[in-house]
């Protein structure tokens, strides 16, 4: 684990990047990502910093700068998290919540895709389907899900025509 100057000069970069609203080192914004809905099968491990960008530019500078010091970053995107995978593996991990990321870019209705940020729940790609006159598959998960959790992890989206993955076209991944 790296040393408190090392985090603090992180902190200090993460909010220069994000702005000071959008990342924490403080315990009670800490306590809540330490632990899912499985928790009494995965050990608590609290991230030492939060930081949630809203660009992909911010992400990229994130990710730079926790590589430089050899730090583990956790994603996340949004909404129900189970089984652990949002949980920091390590003590001194730095956890991306990527939340703020949350815009459904295009939804096209001759090709019958959507372009979205890995924030965007189910809920809100729904509405934006339903303004083109379209809907999306529903899965067994709630309104406030991730798109992206439950198609890369396979999660409560399955039909005839295969996992929600099999339906992905592509993906801009940092």
């Amino acid at each position: 684990m790296a040393s408190d100057a090392i985090y603090k000069k992180i902190y200090e970069q993460y909010k220069s990047i994000v702005g000071p609203d959008n990342v924490s080192n403080e315990g009670p914004v800490l306590i809540p990502y330490e632990r899912d809905q499985h928790w009494p099968f995965v050990v608590p491990t609290r991230p030492a910093i939060v930081v949630m960008p809203k660009t992909t530019e911010e992400v990229q500078e994130i990710v730079k700068i926790a590589n430089e010091h050899k730090i583990p970053i956790v994603p996340m995107s949004r909404g129900v998290n189970v089984r652990g995978l949002c949980v920091p593996a390590k003590e001194g991990s730095i956890l991306v919540d990527l939340r703020l990321m949350n815009r459904v870019l295009e939804v096209n209705p001759e090709m019958m895709t959507a372009t979205v940020e890995p924030g965007v729940t189910h809920g809100q790609l729904q509405l934006a389907a339903y303004e083109k006159n379209c809907r999306i598959c529903i899965p067994g998960a709630p309104a406030t899900g991730s798109i992206l959790t439950n198609y890369l992890l396979r999660g409560v989206y399955h039909t005839n025509a295969g996992d929600g993955i099999d339906h992905a076209l592509s993906a801009e991944i940092v």
